[in-house]
């Protein structure tokens, strides 16, 4: 049976719009709306009340560039729905909407109203896309469109001070806005660095974790197995592994890192090498928990701890030798219903607790029609609003409930039943491992 555990990476890459030339396109569709729905209603009408030949010349201009405006819309709607990136669109984009903006600013200060604010609908624009020199870049045309285009379109007098005192006077605040939005621009580019990296680095932990895991479920004649690994975080706690160590025993693991990071996941490789080790060596379970114990107590302390379970089954009679380390205590659930569960807990301490910490295995029988449950603390320590927790009578509930049905399917319901049970589902990593004795 292949495994495929919930959650895992998916590396394939997907193809991203820009979120922001789309909105752009939006607001510079609302400022075409706004202004159509002004023209119905007959706006801007020059402040005197007298139009002459200069106004009715910049106002056809103004119609003009609005009409262009829309249809460079179009254009940018059409590349979009083909798939085509906008970006290569966007010093057209800033020019299209300075002038447009220029130009409706002069007209509608001929008309009485200053709606010099509105030049913050390029020099936003321009500090996303280009940062602190776009922003710049922008806020100084527009300064100087602010200067010239009266005098242009109106062929109003130059200014008292002359025109550089009146851009100054125009611009700074402006200009001023540019920067901050570029500085703005340019630390968030600097957080999102270090996110991308963060998440980079997660994505290999990630890798690294599920690498560690077995490839399949082994082959076990006469018995049926069933797995659930759903870490709750892209990096979990949670490691499990299941082989065969010759073709009549069984090896059981289940532990839980207290760290869920990549911090972790480092802790985590390294039990998993000492325990790999020395069951390679044939040791028992008691002497493998020690032996890991003694290899990991100085690199785990002061904060780090592994809670551990091993176990051995004989698979000929259904022996079970196994070493409880802190563990939440696996469950042999027998066929009746009426009988209680057997909770495999050999009283040892978690790894990395004490130096000379002593650990004792224990042997029990898993009789034909049993299953053994083993289980991550996300299933049996999952509260719901009342904050009662799911516990060991409701896990062999379950596990009674799945009588006829495969291995597998008591694995999925458990964890199904604790979702279902928990006030905030997926909190915690949940691994499940069942296996029943025909």
């Amino acid at each position: 049976m292949r495994i495929a555990p919930s959650g895992a990476p998916d590396i394939r890459q997907r193809q991203v719009r820009e979120d922001s030339d789309v909105i752009v396109a939006l607001i510079r569709t609302a400022f075409i709306i706004a202004y159509y729905l002004l023209r119905a209603h007959g706006y801007p009408r020059p402040e005197d009340g007298h139009p002459d030949a200069l106004w009715r010349y910049a106002l056809q201009l103004l119609d003009g560039i609005v009409l262009v405006a829309a249809l460079f819309n179009l254009l940018l709607l059409l590349l979009y729905l083909r798939g085509i990136v906008l970006a290569h669109m966007r010093p057209l984009a800033l020019v299209v909407d300075l002038v447009l903006i220029g130009t409706a600013i002069a007209v509608f200060r001929r008309a009485g109203y200053d709606a010099f604010d509105l030049y913050y609908l390029a020099v936003i624009p321009a500090a996303v896309w280009y940062r602190r020199a776009g922003a710049v870049t922008v806020a100084v045309a527009a300064t100087v469109i602010a200067t010239v285009a009266p005098h242009l379109l109106f062929q109003t007098p130059a200014p008292a001070g002359g025109w550089i005192q009146a851009g100054v006077a125009q611009g700074v605040w402006l200009l001023l806005i540019g920067l901050i939005a570029g500085y703005m621009m340019r630390a968030r580019d600097a957080e999102y660095a270090a996110a991308l990296e963060l998440r980079q680095e997660m994505r290999l932990a990630r890798v690294l974790q599920f690498r560690m895991l077995p490839d399949e479920l082994p082959d076990v004649p006469a018995y049926d197995l069933g797995l659930v690994f759903a870490p709750a975080r892209q990096v979990g706690g949670d490691f499990y592994d299941l082989r065969l160590l010759d073709p009549d025993h069984l090896l059981i693991v289940l532990a839980d890192m207290s760290g869920k990071s990549v911090y972790g996941l480092v802790h985590l490789s390294l039990v998993h090498s000492h325990l790999r080790a020395a069951l390679n060596e044939g040791l028992s379970p008691q002497e493998a928990a020690q032996r890991v114990n003694e290899g990991t107590y100085e690199a785990l302390q002061p904060e780090s701890y592994a809670a551990l379970f091993i176990a051995i089954l004989r698979l000929s009679d259904g022996l079970l030798t196994c070493v409880n380390c802190g563990h939440v205590p696996p469950l042999v659930v027998p066929a009746d219903g009426a009988a209680a569960p057997t909770a495999l807990s050999t009283g040892g301490a978690v790894i990395g607790a004490w130096r000379e910490a002593q650990y004792q295995q224990r042997e029990v029988q898993l009789a034909p029609g049993e299953t053994l449950v083993c289980f991550s603390d996300g299933v049996s320590e999952a509260r719901n609003r009342k904050r009662e927790l799911f516990g060991d009578e409701r896990v062999a509930e379950v596990v009674r409930g799945q009588h006829g049905r495969t291995a597998q399917d008591v694995a999925e319901a458990l964890r199904a039943a604790s979702e279902r049970f928990a006030a905030r589902p997926g909190n915690d990593d949940t691994t499940v491992i069942a296996i029943r004795r025909p």
